[in-house]
């Protein structure tokens, strides 16, 4: 089992008492630990440095982590929990969130 979240807040709901699974946040990619997410060198896996915690990359990296995880058949259950921040601050068709959805 794996989860991936973009803000480390729900990651420590969802891994609380979690055992032998993989549970990180892209908020805190850089800092995971063997001992307290079940996996190390995220940044490394994904191929980029921890995005900042208020850009559309926070979410994309969920993805592109979630991607990396089913290349590597590290999970037989995945779950990916995104960010919200594209949809409060841009309207559909503004080119924010335009580009956003693209890349997902």
């Amino acid at each position: 089992v794996a989860a991936v979240t973009a803000k480390d807040k729900l990651r420590k709901m969802l891994g609380h008492r979690m055992e032998g699974g993989i549970c990180f946040s892209s908020e805190k990619a850089g800092s995971a630990t063997i001992a307290e997410n079940g996996i190390e060198h995220v940044e490394a896996l994904v191929g980029r440095q921890t995005p900042d915690m208020y850009s559309p990359d926070l979410s994309l990296f969920v993805l592109d982590a979630g991607i990396k995880l089913l290349e590597q058949n590290r999970a037989e259950l995945l779950y990916l929990s995104l960010s919200d921040l594209v949809q409060h601050a841009h309207g559909p068709g503004e080119a924010e969130a335009d580009a956003f959805h693209r890349a997902v």
